[in-house]
């Protein structure tokens, strides 16, 4: 078991780069992330802030990267285009606009 943990470590520390260390939550109790420190935190949020203005394109795909709305698309094709041709690789979120998005339910998981 401690060898799958170390290759593990390993392998993240290579996904994270160099001064980028592994922590697990639960060895190591820290606060909750907020939503601006979870991936694409900053992107959701600023769909929400914005959410009331873009419904004039409902049904369509917008591009978030950061605080920036990149652009809408038609496609989620053409979306995901544009926001590799915006900031390649980094982060960025596209989603459908829609009135209310929409709610999935999962069913309960053993603990």
């Amino acid at each position: 078991m401690a060898e799958t943990r170390t290759f593990f470590n390993h392998l993240m520390s290579i996904f994270r780069g160099p001064g980028q260390s592994y922590v697990d939550v639960r060895k190591s109790p820290q606060r909750a992330a907020s939503h601006d420190e979870t991936p694409l935190g900053i992107e959701s949020a600023t769909y929400r802030a914005h959410q009331r203005d873009l419904l004039t394109h409902v049904g369509q795909w917008v591009v978030i990267h950061g605080d920036q709305i990149l652009g809408i698309r038609p496609s989620y094709e053409e979306a995901l285009r544009l926001g590799y041709e915006q900031v390649g690789f980094a982060n960025f979120l596209v989603h459908q606009i829609a009135e209310n998005d929409p709610v999935h339910s999962l069913p309960p998981q053993p603990v």
